[in-house]
């Protein structure tokens, strides 16, 4: 399965599988989501980054955090 990162609303990077994305609590459209925030445990909207528009210590800091 291929991983996706994602950036919450409060700008957190984290990653997530496509299954776990789409078995989410509510999906909001192409990309978004209502997740809890692996990183500090609050509801967010977030939205699918793309990962080519991400500097190597941001993608570092996405795989630390997993959904």
């Amino acid at each position: 399965m291929q991983d996706h990162i994602y950036r919450c609303s409060d700008g957190h990077l984290y990653t997530s599988t496509w299954l776990r994305d789409h078995c989410s609590p509510v999906h909001l459209g192409s990309g978004t989501h209502l997740h809890r925030c692996p990183i500090d445990h609050r509801w967010r909207i977030t939205r699918r980054v793309d990962a080519n528009q991400l500097s190597e210590e941001q993608l570092d800091d996405a795989r630390q955090h997993r959904l």
